[in-house]
């Protein structure tokens, strides 16, 4: 204990018990959990932010901390996000780089949780959570605090490499039209 507890799969916090720290309120997290879903994971708190780092290419394109009201980490709260992205730190981008790599995905949502953003996660006790498929921009477009960061235009740069036409020659490899 403490111990922090998710239906396998879950949306939007759904199921979802933060810092339980005795028998009682694990039980019923794993009850409220294992109604969502036959699996539960049972994982070690780890106390700090919750982070959503966008990965476009092998590189950190934008950031966004979420600020739970009180200050209390309860998925199901309505959060307000912050823009962070001037503040990730080198090896923080690093292991959320890697994550998406070793998962496969050169577009990637990758969630964390750590209290400073502006230090590597070894050194705080932080931790990556998941790495989603399907990351949403919203956070990033338009937070609710701090700078709009251009993802849309990282993710059309990445697809779309300056002087790809995207053109095909008669085999189906990419032709570079002048």
């Amino acid at each position: 204990l403490p111990v922090t507890i998710k239906p396998y799969t879950s949306n939007k916090g759904a199921g979802v018990g933060v810092n339980l720290q005795d028998e009682a309120a694990v039980r019923a997290a794993y009850a409220q959990a294992r109604a969502i879903t036959r699996h539960v994971m049972v994982e070690r708190h780890i106390p700090g932010y919750v982070h959503r780092l966008l990965v476009v290419g092998g590189q950190v394109v934008a950031a966004t901390r979420g600020q739970y009201p009180g200050g209390q980490h309860d998925p199901r709260a309505k959060v307000v996000t912050v823009d962070c992205t001037a503040q990730v730190h080198p090896e923080v981008a690093y292991m959320a780089t890697l994550a998406a790599k070793v998962v496969g995905l050169d577009i990637a949502g990758v969630d964390l949780v750590c209290t400073d953003i502006g230090q590597p996660l070894d050194a705080q006790g932080g931790a990556i959570l998941e790495v989603n498929a399907g990351p949403g921009l919203l956070m990033h477009l338009q937070p609710t605090q701090g700078v709009p960061q251009p993802v849309g235009e990282a993710i059309v740069q990445h697809l779309f490499p300056a002087g790809d036409t995207g053109h095909t020659d008669k085999d189906g490899m990419a032709a570079r039209i002048p």
